[in-house]
């Protein structure tokens, strides 16, 4: 077998492989064995996954562009418009949704794949459109409608405990997670992860979440999110962090619940944690667009286009002046426009209306995209996406990811 081959194998596998009665691997067609490339192209940052920092995603899967990008601790997912997920990077817990224990037949040899760390792999769920996917630390969620009706399914897999497995067993086969019976004729519209957690958003506006619980505790069945919200708002988006989570409503409101050690609730010093979600006060009159958790700290972009930070600042993350804030605090931006934000577990980020992607915080593994130092304090320019559209942004554990690509496929409208 060719050098080339067995690239290929890695990149596009050829034979069938079932995952589950809904979900498998399709097989390929030997043209697509050829190396053909869209426009988009990725700039991946900190431990980045064999052959994917400034690589050419496959025309076969993105020739539509992108939907969504996601990243764990070590691991990224793709959403593509032609309805595939690409994944790649740690595979330890089966979080790509390939076996880690693959084996593979190379002449006389047979050795073990390099499955632990995958090389970008492409995979659907036959007879489902694809709504939304999110990663963990070290395991995938994906969101699948049946093309012949019916309500979305939430599948799983990875680390048994951030998936809610009851049998406690990693999966790296796409596994359904089933609602609890009072929540079965209700409609799934998202779904999220944290560091170990998991959760989901219903049409209701009810957030639901389980695997590692906010005191610790291992809570394998969804349980819901209590929340008492004003006359009229509903939740409409939701992000975990480590031991935390923050709700975005309707109205531009912001709840959080779960710890609050480092502040990363952003309520008063001497509240520690909180098992009802809490509207953080700072925010009553303001409405906020955008918000994300990183393990300890949350970033919020109000309408206005003010971008404020709470929780750990130990490298940088909340681009202030304190180690930790537990009241939200305005992030120095000067006239820069911020368009959407993001939170890594200890980076932080914006895209602004002009394209331009600002990064600080933790710098280790070069995860900001500059060598210059291990922590950065204040927004700094991503060089290398200047003179490109930015397509995609996922900042995670150790890693970021950005999808640079055409002005019609831009994440920013212009």
């Amino acid at each position: 077998m060719s050098i080339w081959r067995k690239i290929c194998c890695c990149l596009y596998p050829e034979t069938e492989v079932d995952v589950d009665k809904n979900t498998r691997l399709l097989p390929l067609e030997d043209r697509l064995m050829q190396k053909i490339d869209t426009p988009l192209k990725v700039l991946a940052y900190g431990i980045v996954p064999p052959q994917f920092h400034q690589s050419r995603l496959p025309e076969n899967y993105c020739s539509d562009g992108i939907k969504k990008v996601v990243c764990g601790n070590k691991h990224t997912l793709i959403l593509t418009k032609s309805n595939y997920i690409l994944a790649c990077g740690d595979n330890h817990y089966g979080q790509c949704a390939k076996d880690p224990f693959a084996q593979e037949e190379i002449g006389s040899e047979e050795i073990i794949e390099e499955s632990l760390t995958l090389k970008l792999h492409a995979f659907n769920v036959e007879n489902h459109e694809i709504l939304d996917i999110a990663a963990g630390s070290n395991h995938s969620l994906i969101l699948a409608k049946p093309f012949s009706g019916g309500r979305a399914k939430v599948m799983a897999f990875g680390h048994e405990v951030a998936c809610g497995f009851l049998d406690k067993t990693d999966k790296w086969k796409p596994t359904e997670v089933e609602m609890p019976p009072e929540y079965s004729h209700k409609e799934v519209v998202k779904v999220f992860a944290g560091q170990m957690r998991s959760g989901v958003l219903f049409e209701s506006g009810e957030v639901l979440a389980w695997g590692e619980w906010f005191d610790v505790a291992k809570q394998r069945s969804p349980q819901r999110i209590e929340i008492n919200l004003e006359e009229g708002d509903s939740v409409v988006s939701a992000s975990f962090g480590k031991m935390s989570a923050v709700l975005l409503t309707k109205q531009g409101r912001i709840y959080t619940v779960g710890d609050n050690t480092y502040g990363e609730l952003g309520l008063p010093s001497e509240i520690t944690s909180s098992i009802q979600a809490t509207q953080v006060k700072t925010f009553r009159n303001k409405r906020i667009v955008e918000v994300d958790s990183g393990a300890r700290h949350c970033i919020v972009l109000q309408e206005n286009g003010k971008v404020y930070t709470f929780g750990d600042n130990s490298e940088g993350q909340c681009g202030i002046d304190y180690n930790r804030t537990y009241r939200p605090q305005q992030v120095d931006i000067g006239d820069l426009e911020p368009w959407k934000v993001f939170a890594g577990d200890s980076h932080s980020g914006f895209i602004t209306k002009q394209g331009e992607m600002y990064l600080w915080g933790d710098n280790t593994a070069g995860r900001l995209g500059t060598s210059e130092s291990t922590s950065i304090f204040k927004p700094s320019l991503l060089q290398d996406s200047l003179g490109f559209h930015v397509c995609g942004v996922a900042l995670g554990g150790y890693i970021s990811v950005f999808i640079l690509g055409t002005k019609e496929m831009s994440l920013v409208k212009h």
